[in-house]
């Protein structure tokens, strides 16, 4: 299952836009282009707004991972972001975090 990273505090979102499950018979963008124009969200511009979310999408980019001492420069929030780096991938300029049920 892959879920879009977003903080649902700040943005008000229907759930079919937020979230692509694999049982759906509907590719996430064919899911999300269901929607009527006013009920989407451009996710890529969401998390680019978002100071956290643009600097771990940064870090991603960069293509290493940042090491010890430079991690700690970084806010909280980044550096858990960071825990995950082998389970964040970035798609369409949306940051996602991967995972898996039961070992699939």
């Amino acid at each position: 299952m892959v879920q879009a990273i977003c903080i649902a505090s700040q943005i008000s979102a229907s759930i079919a836009d937020c979230v692509a499950i694999d049982a759906c018979p509907l590719s996430a963008e064919e899911a999300r282009t269901q929607l009527p124009a006013e009920e989407r969200t451009n996710w890529g511009h969401e998390q680019a707004q978002d100071k956290t979310l643009s600097q771990v999408i940064d870090l991603l980019t960069s293509g290493s991972q940042p090491r010890e001492k430079a991690l700690r420069k970084e806010t909280l929030e980044v550096q858990q972001f960071l825990r995950e780096w082998k389970r964040l991938v970035i798609e369409h300029n949306v940051l996602y975090r991967t995972t898996s049920m039961d070992g699939q």
